[in-house]
């Protein structure tokens, strides 16, 4: 179980790390092309979209602003609230079938009970997926998030955007 833990938070570690190397390459292209800086990504966002439109005629705005939502997301730890936007971006996410124990002290026996109890027991040990991140906690709903793929969804969408941002880098380099 604990290694299930450590794999999870290496991957949230490195998808907080794309979801800022995003941000900062949106940060550069704004303040390179555009001559523009603001402590708010969304004005940046908002300036760099208009560039986008005359030099690409792009049209989608709404993803990059979705895109933007889930990076707060994830980063903001609120995971309940990154699936869903990984589903506003069009992503069909799955289900983790991570289930919420309680423990009354960490004794093994206890432990190990519990969790053999859990395998069948749907109504004493609710699905975290059924329940609200208030209720079942950070580490519940991250790995949810975890077992079902979506974080190494989240974590395809931020390596999407850095290649495209990259490419817009040298685009306007030139």
């Amino acid at each position: 179980m604990l290694n299930a833990i450590d794999d999870a938070l290496l991957l949230y570690q490195e998808v907080c790390g794309l979801a800022a190397l995003v941000e900062f390459k949106i940060r550069l292209l704004a303040e390179n092309q555009l001559g523009f800086q603001a402590n708010k990504l969304e004005d940046i966002e908002d300036k760099l979209l208009e560039w986008l439109k005359k030099i690409r005629g792009l049209e989608n705005f709404d993803h990059w602003k979705k895109m933007r939502q889930l990076r707060n997301k994830v980063l903001h730890s609120e995971f309940q609230q990154a699936r869903s936007k990984l589903q506003e971006l069009g992503h069909k996410t799955g289900l983790g079938f991570v289930k919420k124990l309680s423990f009354t002290d960490f004794d093994t026996q206890e432990i190990l009970s519990s969790v053999d109890k859990a395998r069948s027991d749907h109504e004493s040990y609710p699905f975290v997926s059924d329940q609200e991140q208030s209720e079942v906690g950070i580490l519940g709903w991250l790995m949810e998030l975890y077992s079902s793929g979506d974080l190494e969804m989240a974590k395809m969408v931020f390596q999407s955007a850095s290649k495209d941002l990259d490419e817009l880098i040298k685009y306007s380099g030139s």
